[in-house]
């Protein structure tokens, strides 16, 4: 069970960073600061900055983010002769 939640975590955490969410809240001038600036804190908003400080959405964000990831590398794999 340990492995099932670390691995989405490895991989989520420099995604979360790219998105500007930070462990102590959005990242000043990052996408996710520009995004709140403009048009509040939605749910979503909130799901991945909760996720991004560890909070309890965390595991379902980190898998989705996983899941993801894993899909846009498999396409881009099979639309450039890869696997």
């Amino acid at each position: 069970m340990g492995a099932a939640l670390a691995i989405p975590a490895v991989i989520a955490a420099p995604v979360y960073g790219l998105m500007g969410f930070g462990p102590l809240g959005p990242v000043a001038g990052g996408l996710a600061a520009g995004f709140q600036a403009m048009w509040g804190a939605p749910a979503i908003f909130g799901f991945f900055q909760g996720a991004a400080m560890g909070g309890a959405a965390a595991p379902a964000a980190n898998g989705v983010i996983a899941g993801t990831v894993a899909a846009v590398g498999g396409a881009m794999a099979r639309l450039f002769g890869g696997a």
